[in-house]
């Protein structure tokens, strides 16, 4: 670390160390990941939570029709994959049929109902052993005096607490919805220039911000966090373009609605497809475990839920659910790389 220039520049963090055995670990999890269609994902992790339960209708009725969760998943994929219900019509097939897709699209697909559905899936992934190691940071203390040459800034408390009550009421009201972002840019800014509530409130900002520059360059392990926090981000972005493939990855809707609730559809395939991976995920670990691989704290958070080679996106729109009650079976770990999808 070193300031130049009145700037501050850190040296790039290297790659961090990795246990001897985590290259070997994550290629054998990976390996038993079992190959599986889109679809039949999306139906497994439907019918694993409870999912047709968060999709009521649009007066409030509870879906009654034979066979709801295939239907749902169809629209669901048509949603997030961007491709339309064509791909998934099958008119020989009642719950598969363009009439019922429609009727299911229009009545039960809305963003509340995804919403909740997005809750589900967060309290299951919070029951799967594999999960608690993931996430989490480290915080440190240190001596910030020599920074002082690159404070460009300074807090003023005085007009924080001159504006206190009028920041908690803004606070209050946007986290109720009673003011409109207008009318908040009007209150902060006139002409240009800040109002004293704008600045109270940019001098409020300027505290976290302070100790979030603050424990950055003086913690490695807060500077690592941030990153995989980034890569963790870039992955899932990178998981959401595979999925939205259709229309070249374009958002055609022409309503604002419309358009909420194809990226309310992306989001929960997103998560389906993290709940997939990290239940499969724990069972493979617990599998290596019994034939006396040794799984040690420090390997399971550098396993991650965030990929796809094992999921077939393309080509095949069938809903088949698995033959037997439970779980699919393990992949073998030492399958050819020539087996993984390149959908």
């Amino acid at each position: 670390m070193e300031v130049a220039g009145g700037r501050l520049k850190l040296a790039k963090l290297g790659r961090a160390e990795e246990p001897g055995l985590m290259p070997a670990f994550r290629q054998l999890v990976n390996g038993m990941l079992p190959k599986v269609d889109f679809p039949e994902l999306l139906l497994e992790v439907a019918e694993l939570t409870g999912l047709p339960d968060a999709f009521t209708h649009i007066s409030g009725a509870m879906p009654t029709m034979d066979d709801f969760t295939t239907s749902l998943c169809a629209v669901w994929l048509s949603e997030a994959c961007n491709v339309g219900l064509t791909p998934v019509v099958k008119p020989d097939v009642p719950a598969l049929t363009r009439a019922r897709l429609v009727q299911v699209d229009q009545g039960y697909f809305r963003s509340e109902n995804i919403s909740m559905a997005n809750g589900s899936f967060i309290e299951a992934q919070s029951t799967i052993d594999v999960a608690r190691a993931w996430g989490g940071g480290l915080v440190a203390s240190a001596d910030y005096g020599p920074f002082q040459q690159v404070s460009k800034h300074t807090i003023r408390l005085d007009r924080i607490r001159a504006h206190w009550g009028d920041m908690l009421r803004v606070a209050g009201s946007l986290s109720t919805g009673e003011i409109r972002g207008y009318d908040l840019i009007r209150m902060l800014s006139r002409d240009g220039n800040p109002t004293g509530l704008g600045d109270a409130f940019a001098h409020d900002g300027r505290i976290f911000k302070t100790l979030h520059l603050l424990q950055f360059v003086s913690d490695q392990g807060y500077r690592r966090m941030i990153g995989a926090q980034l890569n963790v981000t870039e992955a899932r972005h990178r998981l959401a373009r595979r999925i939205f493939f259709g229309q070249r990855g374009e958002l055609r809707q022409h309503y604002r609605e419309g358009m909420e609730d194809q990226l309310g559809a992306l989001g929960l395939a997103l998560n389906a497809m993290v709940l997939f991976n990290t239940l499969y995920i724990d069972t493979a670990v617990k599998q290596l475990a019994a034939d006396g691989f040794p799984v040690t704290d420090d390997l399971l958070p550098r396993l991650s839920p965030i990929q796809f080679d094992h999921i077939n996106f393309l080509g095949r729109y069938a809903f088949t659910r698995i033959p037997a009650p439970g779980m699919r079976p393990l992949g073998d770990p030492h399958t050819s790389e020539d087996d993984v999808y390149d959908g």
